[in-house]
């Protein structure tokens, strides 16, 4: 509410004694938030006085005031707004411990870079304050909201962070650390991830009911020659199309193979066709010399097509690509555009109940 008389306060001391405005207002304050029960007056006089000495005390004491009121429940939100608006330090303060934050509040944090990081780290974060800081696009803030609890993945919000970890490496790190993520996240995330956790995400997918279905048909001769001619032609893109038709996913999907960290795709993808190890070596060794003219790199591929079942292929492309293959099944990874939605999201398993066994699954698809 407004104060009914701020000068009163102001006029009962010296116009030109800050020091005494500083100690009474950190007095008033001090009583405010050790009291045990503030009615309504006590609540409104303490209004009144605050607001009428902010303006007239210094950053010191702004910041003090801060400390002592903003995790009180019963702060009125002028002076959560009042305290905001006077100092940067109060407003920071007012952003961490304030239980409740004003809707003027929030305007002022979203202007400025650490206000927008104060904010994105709050576990009370609210959908409307969640979208407005993720339409930003800002590296930094969806790490930030990556780390929060609040944000949970049966959020809607989620998925942008989702599609957007797929790309950038550290946002995939942060949801990947997460204790709460279902089996399809984690899959989507694949890529981003270290081996020891990518030879987890196969197990867990193998020993799932969710990704089980039967296996595409090996390809023929024929298709195994196009795509083994189009590697030695060296055209990716092509590579890439042929990709797409033989195992069944809509034109254009992307699968950027030659860029950075993303070689093992194109293990999988052959896996997933059930390509002989030997034709997939020559895949390897001729589409492009960033993946032919590393033998570590063609030798970690090969061992991916001798080692990870069809099935367990197949799922984890559909879910680093976003797409699905012809042959629906209930639970699928859905895009985050697609319209349809994202049904599986809510039945994976989470990251602290998994079991962490890829030796198993090694034994299983070497069978």
């Amino acid at each position: 509410m407004a104060s009914a008389g701020p000068d009163l306060w102001s006029s009962a001391l010296p116009p030109n004694d800050p020091e005494s405005r500083g100690a009474m207002l950190r007095l008033q304050a001090e009583m405010f938030s050790a009291a045990r029960v503030r009615d309504r007056e006590t609540i409104r006089s303490f209004e009144a006085m605050t607001l009428g000495f902010l303006s007239r005390v210094d950053g010191p004491t702004l910041s003090a005031v801060a400390r002592l009121v903003a995790p009180c429940p019963d702060t009125p939100d002028t002076v959560l707004v009042a305290l905001a608006q006077c100092s940067s330090e109060a407003r920071d303060i007012v952003a961490a411990e304030a239980p409740r934050l004003p809707a003027a509040v929030i305007d002022l944090l979203l202007g400025t870079a650490l206000g927008r990081a104060s904010l994105a780290a709050r576990p009370d974060l609210d959908p409307r304050s969640l979208d407005r800081l993720l339409v930003l696009n800002e590296e930094a803030l969806d790490s930030l909201l990556a780390a929060n609890p609040g944000v949970s993945p049966a959020r809607s919000s989620f998925t942008v962070l989702l599609e957007r970890a797929r790309n950038c490496g550290s946002l995939a790190r942060a949801l990947l650390a997460r204790t709460d993520l279902t089996l399809p996240d984690e899959a989507a995330l694949y890529l981003q991830a270290d081996s020891e956790r990518r030879a987890e995400i196969r197990h867990r997918i193998a020993a799932s009911a969710l990704f089980r279905r039967p296996p595409k048909p090996r390809p023929r001769g024929a298709e195994v020659d196009r795509l083994a001619a189009l590697a030695r032609e060296g055209d990716v893109a092509a590579f890439e199309d042929g990709l797409n038709a033989a195992l069944g996913f809509a034109p254009g999907s992307r699968w950027r193979l030659i860029e950075p960290n993303r070689a093992e795709l194109l293990a999988l993808a052959l896996a997933a066709l059930g390509m002989d190890e030997d034709d997939a070596i020559r895949v390897f060794l001729t589409l492009h010399p960033a993946i032919g003219h590393s033998v570590a790199t063609v030798f970690a591929l090969a061992r991916v097509v001798r080692q990870v079942a069809r099935t367990t292929a197949l799922a984890v492309v559909e879910a680093v690509l976003g797409a699905m293959a012809s042959g629906d099944r209930p639970g699928r990874h859905v895009p985050v555009l697609d319209a349809s939605g994202t049904p599986a999201r809510g039945i994976g398993v989470p990251t602290s109940d998994r079991s962490r066994n890829p030796a198993e699954e090694r034994r299983q698809n070497a069978r």
